[in-house]
């Protein structure tokens, strides 16, 4: 959707008709975020939608969460992710978005453990 929106909005009139200053997806990444549990498709739009705005939900202790199999799940499912984007939508995206009380380990101490978090 954002893909035809950015469209719309560069071809398209999108642009004049609603006076936007940016193409929709650059409000998406500022303004937007979204959840997944093992969804290995949606992994695949970080390179668009941005791993800073995604953030992994373990849906427990509803009986289709992965637990207790999380992180075997996040694993296969993260895989192809560089440790700094594991440790952002695992981690670092709810801890800012929230603005939580937590000291961040920071994406060399998850690069060192491949992509976790490591308590500090």
């Amino acid at each position: 959707m954002l893909k035809r929106l950015d469209w719309n909005y560069v071809r398209g009139n999108l642009a004049k008709t609603t006076g936007l200053s940016r193409k929709p997806s650059d409000f998406w990444k500022q303004n937007f975020y979204v959840t997944f549990e093992d969804d290995p498709l949606g992994i695949r739009t970080r390179d668009y939608i941005g791993a800073n705005t995604i953030m992994w939900g373990s849906d427990y202790p509803h009986g289709d969460s992965v637990f207790p199999h999380s992180k075997q799940v996040l694993t296969e499912v993260l895989s192809e992710c560089t440790p700094e984007e594991r440790y952002a939508m695992t981690v670092k995206n709810v801890v800012d978005l929230y603005d939580l009380p937590f000291e961040l380990s920071g994406p060399e101490q998850a690069r060192a453990n491949n992509g976790w978090a490591v308590p500090v």
